[in-house]
């Protein structure tokens, strides 16, 4: 009888045990994640907008595991988009000393220092992206941006030759090259032979063709000439047209010129580059109304983003 009391204690202390343990993760909200995981969670916070709960998660991964390079990238890239640049300098850097054969935070410091007009930091950190990661066409489109935006178009060529070489049928990187031979003298007709091959490959990037004049009437007589019609109405634009309004961040899937109207024969104002994301205001039809970063307002075709 005796050991079977003993038993029956034991059993009890055990349950009691285990209740306390059940009870203090309760208490404590023991959730077992990883910093896998909180990385993870903070990748699909950041694609619904909800940038609060993306910081509070990366930095959740950051404070579980401070020597892994991935948390610090993500959180980097975080304060990038809220441009708290500081801050997204030091986590970049300690991702790049954590991991310094990785090419992925050159490119994120490398649109951090673009960002704050420091064009030659920004340079270094795609040429160290490019030289860890060679393979990668974006690399040397999104450079070949730096160096145009730098009034380079020769040293822009030169990247995007490189990019064509990787990617041969993707017509944006043809048609940047365009654009890079177009701004140089005596290279008209390669830039008109790259912008045929952009027609080839996705004809939408180029603005349409205009229409041809009609052949010239014979001149009325002033007595049969019929009065002057009042003029029409001028055409608002864009405005004229239905948009809904939007406040999101897309990702862009394809680089696009940004046009002043919905019109690919209207001017071009700016260039946006694929893997970055853009504020979108509104949307009509085929086009996303967005604003860049300095302010100004413009059009994209919707083909551009995800």
């Amino acid at each position: 009888m005796k050991v079977q009391w003993g038993q029956t204690r034991e059993s009890r202390w055990a349950l009691k045990a285990l209740a306390s343990a059940v009870a203090l993760a309760a208490v404590t909200g023991c959730s077992h994640r990883s910093p896998a995981d909180y990385v993870t969670a903070g990748d699909q916070a950041l694609r619904a907008n909800q940038l609060a709960n993306a910081e509070q998660d990366y930095q959740a991964a950051v404070k579980a595991a401070p020597d892994s390079a991935r948390a610090h990238l993500a959180l980097g890239q975080l304060y990038l988009v809220e441009h708290n640049f500081t801050p997204a300098e030091r986590e970049l850097m300690h991702a790049i000393r954590l991991n310094p054969r990785a090419a992925q935070p050159h490119v994120v410091l490398a649109k951090l220092y673009a960002a704050q007009n420091q064009p030659s930091q920004a340079a270094n950190q795609w040429m160290a992206a490019i030289a860890l990661d060679p393979a990668q066409p974006s690399y040397y489109e999104e450079y070949a941006a730096l160096l145009m935006q730098q009034n380079l178009p020769a040293a822009a060529e030169h990247e995007l030759r490189l990019a064509v070489g990787l990617a041969p049928q993707d017509a944006h990187l043809h048609f940047a090259l365009a654009n890079a031979m177009a701004a140089q003298p005596n290279q008209q007709a390669l830039a008109q032979a790259e912008y045929a091959e952009v027609k080839r490959l996705d004809p939408s990037l180029l603005p349409p063709a205009p229409a041809p004049s009609p052949a010239p009437a014979s001149a009325p007589t002033l007595a049969s000439a019929p009065p002057p019609a009042p003029n029409p109405p001028a055409a608002s634009g864009p405005a004229a047209a239905p948009i809904r309004q939007l406040n999101k961040r897309f990702l862009l899937s394809h680089s696009s010129p940004v046009y002043q109207d919905m019109d690919r024969s209207s001017e071009v104002v700016a260039q946006v580059h694929r893997r970055r994301y853009v504020r979108v205001t509104g949307i009509s039809g085929n086009w996303l109304r967005i604003r860049l970063r300095d302010g100004q307002v413009g059009y994209i075709p919707t083909s551009a983003v995800e």
